[in-house]
């Protein structure tokens, strides 16, 4: 039905019906004629009965008629009785208003189409004041509705989206004071703006009401506000809104001047873990001290500080001492603790312009700034030995703690981070070397030490690959009968440069980087390999000793690589004797002790290698499933002449005696210490007496077939 609403009548002024009306009641009727005619929207003029009086060619087409069949005719001739009878009472109401009255109309052309039109009419008056009849004006604004229809679908759809978006969004008013932007009012928010903020009600408040301690002055701020307003494009920045608790990530832009959209998000908690990120990269999250990253960066501030000023500083490596024995035996909790404990107890001890730094393991390094002498780096060294002297109380049990220390100075040693560490870890390694509990200076013959050692480790890896190892073999010896019950395989280096190095030459080397685990799985196996050639060859040989080292026990996996070396070659366990070092044995303690049960469950024999250096407990040493105690060559040098040591030496072979074991001593030169070792009781011995380490070809004239 007609009368369907949504612009205002008298909106749009298209056409001047005081014109027209003043033509009519001035009788000019040409002139009247001449402007229904041009005016490209619907005219025409009715009688008071509703008669047409007059219509122009836009009318003829909507009503889908010519002039002459038009005039004379009413509504009820072309149009549906409803509609004739809507357009009749518009026409009375201006009549009886005697006024313009305006409304809008749909229409339904003769070719089908609704349109809608806006239409005003008028009464009209000829120059005597008599009646004529009602002007109509009409206008097509159905493309104008249906373009404001979509305007306010699309309002629609924005303000849901407005209101339903996850990102917070308000709509503020810049207000000035003495022409400087100063605060903003709040235009609008959306939903999101008053949970992620908790702020309700804001809407008509100023900002600096809804927040205290808000400041939009910040010239940062202004500055990008000035940028958006002058028109350019829309600005990110983020802001800590301290009054809230919250960070937040803001996007502004400025639809109009004086007037700011913010976009924005909670990042709160991003900058939470990215405030965790850095301290992660930046700090040990075991002790809480700076990292290695974070010294380096402190280092080089320093050295630039030192530059300045004239002075100089130091490096000082800290190690603590036996560290991984807390590790082993009472657990990785037990030792985490130890560290924290140490790392503040050295933390009290250095200045506030010092720092302490952990990096890695049990290493901590100390930057001491602003020296004037040598003599403080030593003092400080001193103090930080004697603050870890008293007890730590972790889990019940006081753990006894001491530190070696290596100190670097700058310049003299080194002028950068990375070169003074260098040096210091050098005078730490001699700390060590020389019986731990001290501090050492570094010395440019440190240097020459390191590089030579670097050098030996590169050609260690190299000889691995290169097979430049071969397996020497020394005759084992019964001190009873006289004859040789076995062999000890002794593994040497057939270096290109070098020639032929002893394994003190890089034994140690071997044990420090691991590399002596696949050094080790190979001698076994080429010793259990050269066993069973000797024993398919119809010699008698009951015995093959191998040294088995603490890493290979531990870093490797000792039970596996035995078996399988025995079964490879179908060599019998018993004709096995591994040795062991009594170090080895007192530090691992019942882990070393499982080791060693299993390794026996396999049927091969246990020795303890260079016992009397150690220091074995005699409790500990009876529960041990060990078959023979080698006594150290260190005790059979003096023999029989020297007190001491064969005051040791007899002591040993008793013990073993009742502990029924068997017993082998090292080292034998001469027929003297052999007779004497013999009287006492010890069945076994080795050394130069009955035969160097030799080749496998130069020990089979020792072999006696079976």
């Amino acid at each position: 039905m007609p009368g369907l609403s949504g612009v205002d009548a008298g909106r749009i002024s298209w056409v001047d019906t005081a014109q027209l009306t003043e033509a009519a009641q001035d009788n000019d009727s040409s002139l009247l004629r001449s402007l229904i005619q041009t005016i490209p929207d619907p005219i025409w003029l009715k009688d008071p009965a509703g008669v047409y009086l007059a219509l122009n060619p836009a009318c003829c087409r909507l009503i889908g008629r010519n002039e002459g069949e038009v005039i004379g005719k009413t509504d009820r001739d072309f149009f549906a009785a409803d509609w004739a009878e809507f357009f009749r009472r518009k026409d009375l109401e201006a009549l009886v208003a005697d006024e313009s009255r305006g409304n809008e109309e749909w229409i339904t052309s003769p070719d089908g189409q609704r349109r809608l039109f806006e239409t005003i009419k008028t009464p009209m008056y000829d120059a005597g004041g008599i009646l004529i009849g009602v002007l109509g004006i009409a206008r097509d604004i159905t493309t104008f509705w249906e373009a404001q229809q979509q305007i306010r679908k699309s309002e629609e759809t924005y303000r849901s989206l407005f209101d339903h978006m996850l990102n917070g969004f308000a709509y503020c008013l810049m207000l000035f004071e003495q022409g400087q932007p100063q605060d903003f009012i709040y235009l609008s928010v959306n939903a999101a703006f008053e949970a992620q903020t908790g702020l309700k009600g804001v809407t008509g408040k100023r900002v600096s009401e809804v927040i205290p301690g808000i400041r939009q002055t910040d010239p940062e701020l202004l500055e990008i506000y000035g940028r958006v307003a002058a028109g350019g494009p829309p600005e990110q920045f983020e802001a800590c809104v301290k009054s809230l608790g919250m960070w937040f990530s803001i996007s502004v832009y400025c639809p109009k001047p004086e007037h700011f959209v913010a976009i924005f998000d909670v990042i709160t908690e991003r900058k939470r873990h990215e405030a965790m990120l850095e301290y992660l990269a930046n700090y040990d999250s075991l002790t809480g001290l700076p990292n290695r990253l974070m010294i380096n960066a402190r280092a080089g501030q320093a050295i630039a500080r030192a530059n300045r000023q004239g002075t100089s500083l130091a490096i000082l490596f800290v190690d603590l001492d036996n560290f991984k024995h807390v590790n082993d035996c009472f657990g990785h909790q037990a030792g985490d603790q130890l560290l924290r404990d140490a790392a503040q107890r050295l933390k009290g001890r250095i200045r506030e312009q010092d720092a302490l730094a952990r990096m890695g393991g049990d290493e901590m390094v100390v930057l001491m700034e602003g020296l004037t002498r040598e003599d403080d780096a030593a003092v400080l060294a001193k103090s930080l030995n004697e603050i870890l002297h008293a007890p730590f109380l972790i889990g019940g049990h006081d753990f006894f703690v001491t530190a070696s220390i290596g100190i670097a100075l700058y310049p003299g040693d080194g002028e950068d981070i990375d070169t003074l560490l260098s040096h210091a870890d050098a005078a730490l390694y001699r700390a060590k070397s020389q019986g731990r509990n001290r501090f050492c200076f570094y010395t440019p013959e440190l240097t020459a030490r390191a590089t030579e050692r670097l050098l030996l480790e590169a050609d260690l890896h190299r000889a691995i690959q290169r097979q430049e190892f071969v397996v020497y073999y020394q005759p084992l010896w019964d001190l009873g009968t006289g004859t040789m019950i076995g062999v000890e395989a002794l593994v040497r280096w057939q270096h290109p440069e070098k020639g032929l190095v002893a394994p003190a030459g890089f034994i140690p080397l071997a044990e420090a980087n691991g590399m002596i685990v696949p050094l080790g799985a190979w001698v076994l196996d080429e010793a259990c390999r050269q066993m069973r050639a000797w024993r398919d060859r119809g010699f008698s040989l009951r015995r093959m000793a191998v040294n088995l080292a603490g890493p290979q026990i531990f870093r490797g996996d000792a039970l596996a690589m035995v078996r399988q070396a025995l079964e490879t070659h179908g060599l019998p366990a018993h004709c096995l004797l591994l040795e062991v070092s009594e170090t080895f044995i007192m530090d691992e303690g019942e882990s070393g002790y499982d080791i060693l049960c299993k390794l026996r469950d396999l049927g091969v024999e246990l020795a303890i290698d260079d016992f009397g250096t150690g220091h074995s407990s005699l409790s500990y040493l009876k529960r041990l499933p060990i078959n023979e105690l080698k006594i150290d060559r260190a005790f059979v040098d003096g023999l029989p002449h020297d007190a001491n040591d064969a005051a040791i030496t007899r002591a040993i072979i008793a013990m073993a005696t009742s502990l029924g074991l068997e017993v082998l001593a090292e080292g034998i030169e001469t027929e003297a210490q052999r007779a004497w070792l013999s009287h006492l009781g010890c069945h076994r011995g080795q050394g130069y007496l009955f035969g160097r380490p030799m080749k496998p070809s130069d020990l089979e004239r020792y072999l006696i077939p079976r």
